[in-house]
Order: C-alpha cells, then structure tokens, then sequence
C-alpha cells in the first residue's frame, strides 16, 4: 500500500514497520548485520557472571583470511599480523590486567572471484572450515574467525559465541602505528560476543529540550551502541571518546571481583574509586536499590582516566570525560546525567555535539530525581576519586504513558511463519526454524480461518514503564501493556495481536512486549507500512461473575502432560468478565511452563481468570509434593506471577491424536 499523506497523521512516538511481501522479505525494524546482532541484557540486582569464557587465562582464536582472487596481490602479512594477532593481544593485555593471553593463527586460504560474471559482488561466503586443509582444525580452537578478504566488495561483521564471521577490505590498511591503537576496533568488538557478550554497551541520551525541562534520564531516548567510550558501543571511531572496557565487562570476564575491586552500596556512604585502569584497589561501585525499589536496575560507578586505551578521553570532547565518574544502568547502559547535574556544566563547556558529554565531573552532584538517589563526586587527587552516594525519599507516585525505546535497533525482532506450510523461520534466515506455533492466537486455530492469512510476523519491541517507583507495590506495581495497530496504517484485512511473551513490567524498568501481524493471503506484492503503539492494558472483573474452568490433560509417548481448549478459554473469560480479553500471555504462560516439565512429573493444570489486575492464577497437582517449592520457584524465575500451587482435581483425557 503507498504511503498516502493525506491519511490521519500518525500518532507521536510510535514505530513503524515496513514490510515487503514478495520474492524478498525485508523488515526495517529487524538487526540486518553491521557488527553483529545481540539484544541488550537487562541485568536485575548484581548479576551472576554470565559469560561463558570468563576467568580463562588463556583463550586460543584460529582465524581462516578467505582470500579473494582479487585481493590475492593486495594481502600483506605484516598487516594481518598487526591486525588479528598483535594489536588485539595488546588490546586485552591491558583490558585484562595482563590476565588474558591470545594464542592465534593466521590461515590463508584462496577464494574465487569476489564479483559474478556481471561484474556485480557475490554474497559473502558462508564459512566452511571443513575445506580449508593445511592441517586446520576448527575444534581445536576457543573462538574461530572466517574473514572474507576482498578488493572490493565489502560487507558486515557478526559474531555467535565461539564464532566469527566478516567481511573485510584487503585495501584497508590506513592505520597509523602507536601504542594503544586498534586498526581494527570492530574485530575486538565482535571477540568480546565470541566470547560470550550477549549484549551491546548502550546509553541513554536526552537532547537539549529535554536537559533545560528537567526531564529524567529514564525518559530519554535509549541508544544501542550508545556508550561512545567503550568496545561494545559504537563502532565508528570518529564518535568514540575512548576505545575503553567498561567495569561490568571487566567483572564478566573475571578481571575484576567482588569485593576485593567492586564496592557494594545499599546505604549512605562515602568511597574512594581508583581509576578504571589501575591494577588495584576499588574500581567500581555498584549501587543496589532495595525495599520498594527493588525491581530497579543497579547503577555502576567508574572513575575513567586518559590511560592506556581511554586516552582519547584527554582530547575528544574538548576532554569534558577525562577524570569523570561515568555511571551506566545495570553496568550496560551509560546515563545521561548532564540532564539531572546541579549545573550546565557541558554547555558551559561549549562541547561539539558531534561527540558526547555525558560524565559527572569533579565538583559536581547528580540527583536521580525519580529515586531520590544523589550521588557527589566531592574531590579528586593522587589518592584517587572521592564519591558520596545518598538514598533519599522517593515522590509521590505520578503514572506516566509506557515508551516505546526505538533507538535500541536489537530490540526489533521478527519470526515468520507461512501458511502453507506451517514452518516457523527464524530471523531473516529460512535455515532456521522456530517452534512457536502456541504463541501465535490464531494460527492453526479453527475458528480464525488460518488459511486466510500468508505470512504470520512475530515482532518483539523493548518498552519502559514509565509510573514511578512509589506506585509499585510488590507484584502489584507491575503494569500489564499490550501492542496495537494504529488503525488508519492497517492495510484491509490485517491484524495485529498483542502476546507472546511477558508484558508485565515494573515501573522505571524495560520489557520486552511482543506482538504478531498477520497478513492475507490475497496481498499483492509491494512496500507495507503500519504503526503500532503500546498503551497499558487495562480490565475490569464482572461484579459476582464466576470463572470458567478448562482443564485437562494429554499423554504423549507415555507421558501425561497438561494441555487445554484455547477456545473454550476464551469463551471462560469472555463469560467471567463480560469482555474479550487479550490471552495471549496467560496462553504464553502455559506454554512456558510445558517447558518446565520432566517426562518423570505428571501435571494437571488448572486455569482461570482471578482478577483484574492479574489475569491468571495457576493451581498445581505435582505427583511428588516435595517438587511442589521447586516448581513455585522455576515458574517465578520464569516471570509467571504464581502465588500458590494446589492439588486440583481432573480427569485425564488422551490427546494423543488432537482433533
């Protein structure tokens, strides 16, 4: 469908997605390369050690240069040496307090023509370590790297754990040799994901308006790749302010710990940081909000110095960052606290808006107005930064509309799904498949009319709660949100499904809200752009109204396990409350919890509204009351808001073969 200027504008602050339906599928709203996809991790509370190369003293990387015939003439060992071997190496010595040691080799392979007949680039090669011969053995590395090295024809870079593959130009080799430089900065960045960092060091950025109205950080723009002076943020180095490791990749990686290099802080107190890059001493401290702000991200504190690989930090921002205390939001967020800071102290410092200005300097207080936190970096000298962090009270509770964070470019994810076939493809790749038929409210579904729809998109869309803290009350201060199409954007015979994951969220945090679009089989061919919004999703019990009970269960291969009737469900709720509720996360809850199972427990589930404020209450007969706490407890990890697990009554009915 054209874009038609004439239509009702669309509302404020809200994504679009555009489809194209056809031979190719493209989604804009999807992470399509440029340094590798991985969502940013939202860490609750001080987070265990998550990266699965962390604490290892020695990691042995094998990188195959898949030479074109191009680039054949062009390659220059004393260059790829530099750039995957030595700078590299240098680069962790430092990082890891000279504890991390890189054992790499360098195989060159011969590739064909990087161009087709037409003269056109061919896609990147796939990596194929089983041709490359010369003794070369995949398995006998920690992490392998398959570098298409052409003339011409360049590409992106993208990294799994153990596994990295790029695409680099053999004519690249502007790099002026010193100490403390990365020639090729992207290359450590995606080693840092081979090694396990499932996440980007992001930021949160107000703009001016926003800095002179007061506005709090948690309501700016969110930024993937938003930190400017660490190695998992951006990628483009005339916007870096320092090539740096932050203080949660450190403590992930082993190269700092607790308590001897991190402070914990859950009360007033006055502490000594020794900057980032010295080898000793408290390095970092990590805020813990506890009571009522519990369910707030913790707030890492770092003193950065023009050192080593930060010493950019010196000249970049006039220097504003140099000697500044950098505060990031659960250690992979860097704040914004210009915004919340006792003086314009960056505009007065006439900084080029070209690069960032975001540390709290020397002399200066930050008050995180919406938790009542202040912290002071009173003084700093020889013995090292002097900071004071003061709890104070939290405001009244003011709701506010959710946000929808759209600068985070990972936080867009799309799974399809074809009618014709019922095939699940993982993202932008059909050699993936994805088993998720029980998220998706009508698909196979007998009274929706599956056939009538082609393509099924399942989207997910990072989103904050907005309320502040004060309005939370244990579970209770959770709000349930939920996707809708903007009306006047959807195309005749489309729908958009909110569900699919959890979509309850605590005020001043992020969660992720998913949605579906389904579209018609009779679709032409073409360019498609809807918009959707996020509000609150709201309901009111039927005064006396009782529930409607489904329960059941099914044996498969000799197991009993739980299974329902989605539509008499529905129907239930319908009747409970007098209204249609959106279930697609009560549904997606049941299906969570299958996974919970072991073939040796035998479940019946009981399902049926409760309230309004929590659509779902979940009573439990396990067969060994002892797993009873057990199962309370994965279902809570899991988000699902269980209070209680009792025996029920059911029959079992076999549902081998469903109908």
């Amino acid at each position: 469908m054209p874009h038609d200027d004439a239509r009702a504008p669309p509302p404020v602050n809200r994504p679009r997605s555009r489809t194209l339906l056809g031979a190719l599928l493209c989604l804009s709203l999807s992470s399509c390369g440029g340094g590798g996809f991985f969502a940013s991790a939202q860490q609750l509370a001080f987070q265990p050690i998550v990266v699965e190369m962390s604490a290892k003293t020695s990691l042995k990387v094998g990188v195959v240069l898949h030479v074109s015939q191009e680039a054949q003439s062009l390659l220059k060992n004393e260059i790829t040496q530099r750039d995957y071997v030595k700078q590299p190496q240098d680069y962790f010595t430092w990082a890891s307090y000279s504890s991390l040691k890189l054992d790499t080799s360098i195989t060159v392979v011969q590739g064909p023509s990087e161009k087709d007949a037409s003269g056109a680039c061919k896609p990147m090669a796939e990596p194929n370590y089983a041709t490359v011969g010369q003794g070369f053995d995949a398995s006998a590395f920690d992490v392998t790297v398959w570098m298409n090295y052409n003339a011409e024809c360049s590409g992106s870079c993208s990294a799994v754990l153990g596994r990295v593959t790029c695409a680099k130009l053999a004519t690249h080799t502007e790099c002026t040799e010193s100490d403390y430089t990365l020639c090729e900065v992207n290359y450590v960045h995606e080693l840092l994901h081979a090694f396990g960092f499932g996440w980007h060091q992001n930021g949160v950025r107000c703009t001016e308006a926003q800095k002179i109205a007061g506005v709090n950080w948690r309501n700016c723009a969110a930024v993937e790749y938003g930190n400017p002076a660490d190695i998992l943020g951006s990628g483009t180095s005339h916007v870096k302010v320092a090539l740096g490791t932050s203080a949660h990749s450190r403590y992930q990686m082993g190269w700092l710990k607790t308590p001897s290099d991190i402070a914990t802080v859950t009360s007033n107190t006055t502490i000594t940081l020794q900057p980032l890059t010295a080898t000793s001493g408290t390095r970092a401290a990590v805020v813990h909000f506890t009571d009522s702000l519990s369910s707030l991200d913790t707030l890492w504190l770092e003193y950065r110095v023009a050192s080593g690989y930060d010493s950019w930090l010196a000249t970049r921002a006039g220097g504003f960052n140099d000697n500044g205390i950098f505060i990031s939001n659960a250690g992979t967020e860097i704040v914004d606290v210009q915004a919340d800071v006792d003086t314009g102290d960056a505009d007065d410092y006439g900084i080029d808006e070209e690069y960032n200005a975001f540390a709290l300097r020397a002399g200066r207080t930050w008050h995180d107005k919406y938790t009542g936190l202040t912290v002071a970096f009173e003084e700093r000298g020889d013995a090292g930064a002097k900071v004071s962090i003061t709890f104070g009270t939290i405001p009244a509770c003011v709701r506010s509309p959710p946000v929808i964070l759209e600068g985070m470019t990972g936080y867009y994810t799309v799974h399809t799904a074809y009618g014709e076939d019922s095939v699940y493809v993982g993202e932008m790749s059909i050699k993936q498949s994805y088993t998720a038929e029980g998220h998706l409210p009508y698909w196979n579904s007998p009274s929706t009319k599956p056939d009538q729809y082609g393509l099924v998109l399942s989207f997910s869309v990072q989103v904050r709660n907005s309320d502040l803290p004060s309005c939370s009350s244990g579970d209770t201060g959770s709000q349930r949100f939920r996707v809708q199409a903007y009306e006047p954007s959807l195309p005749a015979g489309w729908r958009v499904d909110s569900g699919g994951c959890q979509d309850t969220i605590k005020p001043l945090t992020k969660g992720e809200i998913c949605f579906h679009v389904a579209v018609p089989k009779t679709t032409s061919a073409g360019a498609y752009e809807i918009w959707v919004q996020v509000v609150t999703s709201t309901t009111t019990q039927g005064a006396g109204k009782e529930c409607h009970v489904v329960k059941s269960t099914m044996t498969l291969e000799g197991v009993t396990k739980e299974t329902f009737d989605e539509a008499s469900f529905r129907a239930g709720i319908a009747k409970a409350f007098d209204v249609e509720l959106d279930l697609v996360q009560v549904l997606d809850t049941v299906e969570a919890r299958r996974l919970l199972l072991t073939p040796s427990v035998k479940v019946n589930f009981q399902i049926f509204a409760a309230n309004a404020e929590d659509a779902e209450t979940i009573a439990v007969d396990v067969t060994k009351q002892e797993s009873k706490a057990k199962m309370l407890d994965a279902l809570k990890g899991q988000g699902v808001p269980v209070t209680a697990i009792t025996a029920v009554e059911a029959t079992p009915v076999n549902m081998s073969a469903p109908t």
